[in-house]
């Protein structure tokens, strides 16, 4: 069989099949060769999409589509080939085969065992549930990968108007919430607001008060201080009239005995003179 030559881009493996070893053989990205037909496998390394789709029933028995996509991207095309390579089949077109069966499995096995409702709001959380599931089976050592669940709705369209009456239904009962716990918060905030008022009034009545007892012990202070002076003076002024009587009582005294002696004085001169 006559070589081809193939030339592959720089986001693309180049795989050929190597006869003495029985292997393939990486030739790197945008790598070029002459090559026979049927010896060669290409493989995409950029990042890679696909969509999904399908109908399946929940736990509450509602019919129910499941719309979303899968990125993945090969790390180990070696790996990748020898585990998808058939006849001669694109590997990405055998990957995404595979990849679409374990998505539906797992959505399945997780969708089955909840409501509706749950699966609608909840549709990031399922989704990294089955992409952890889905990666513990591709080892990441060759294949990274990321399951998104974009769209749950009920195949049924009197379903899909009751679900969206109810969704409208309950945004307002939602709204009704918020301007109840709004209402509530103001309502909190003004009691605070009167409570601090009341604190801050008692606060001052208590800060007068002892302000009042500060003066009165001052008025006190000041009475007791003049009440004491006053009494010194009056004290001082006793002593003075003790004093000032007592020098009088020994003055009289004095007097009268030198009237005595004046007296005897007189009496001895006039008997004499007899």
């Amino acid at each position: 069989m006559k070589n081809i030559f193939i030339k592959t881009e720089i986001n693309q493996w180049l795989l050929c099949w190597d006869n003495k070893k029985m292997k393939f053989i990486n030739k790197g990205r945008g790598a070029s060769a002459f090559l026979n037909f049927g010896n060669y496998v290409i493989v995409d390394s950029n990042q890679q999409g696909v969509v999904y789709k399908f109908l399946h029933e929940t736990y509450d028995f509602i019919s129910t589509r499941f719309k979303g996509h899968v990125v993945y991207r090969v790390i180990d095309p070696i790996q990748a080939v020898n585990l998808y390579i058939e006849n001669n089949t694109l590997v990405h077109e055998k990957i995404i085969e595979q990849l679409m069966n374990d998505v539906y499995e797992n959505v399945r096995d997780h969708c089955s065992r909840l409501s509706f409702d749950y699966c609608n709001q909840k549709r990031i959380e399922i989704a990294l549930k089955i992409t952890e599931s889905l990666s513990s089976i591709y080892s990441e050592f060759w294949l990274k990968l990321e399951v998104h669940l974009d769209q749950v709705y009920p195949e049924d369209p009197d379903i899909i108007k009751m679900k969206a009456a109810e969704e409208i239904q309950n945004l307002k009962l939602n709204e009704e919430k918020e301007i109840i716990k709004r209402e509530e918060i103001i309502g909190l905030t003004n009691l605070n607001k009167e409570r601090n008022l009341l604190a801050q009034t008692l606060e001052l009545e208590q800060e007068k008060k002892r302000q009042d007892e500060i003066l009165t012990d001052i008025d006190h202070n000041l009475i007791m201080k003049t009440m004491s002076n006053e009494q010194i003076q009056k004290n001082q002024k006793i002593k003075y009239e003790i004093s000032h009587n007592e020098e009088l009582r020994k003055f009289e005294e004095k007097n009268k005995d030198l009237e005595i002696h004046k007296a005897e004085t007189a009496k001895i001169i006039i008997d004499s003179e007899f």
